[in-house]
């Protein structure tokens, strides 16, 4: 898979395909920061990897940021080739941030791109 970005939401939200989380995971950014979008729906940079310090660094550019996660689906270990491998249900999404601020989501599964209300958490 290689190095990602976490992306965590402050509260979960309802995605345009039924999911409700709030953790992500990116590889769009550099490094292996990590990040979080408010209730406000704004993307503040939360860990920066190549110092390793803990930052509060608000981004405001405008953006595509691509995230997806993971669902567990039902399988029998025992029809399983591989002992470790546990099969999951990739998520996927594009969230499009103006000025740093989610206005948009995009969904892969739907093919659907939903308008954000501002205030992401009165969804």
């Amino acid at each position: 898979m290689g190095r990602f970005n976490t992306i965590k939401f402050e509260e979960k939200i309802q995605f345009p395909d039924g999911i409700v989380t709030s953790n992500f995971q990116s590889q769009d950014f550099e490094y292996y920061d990590e990040y979080k979008i408010t209730k406000s729906g704004q993307i503040v940079r939360t860990f920066n990897s190549s110092s390793n310090e803990e930052v509060n660094e608000l981004l405001t550019t405008t953006f595509v940021l691509n995230i997806y996660t993971g669902t567990p689906i039902k399988f029998n270990p025992l029809k399983m080739r591989e002992a470790h491998y546990y099969p999951s249900k990739i998520h996927e999404y594009d969230l499009y941030f103006e000025n740093g601020v989610l206005t948009h989501i995009f969904c892969h599964q739907t093919d659907k791109k939903i308008q954000v209300p501002s205030g992401i958490s009165k969804r």
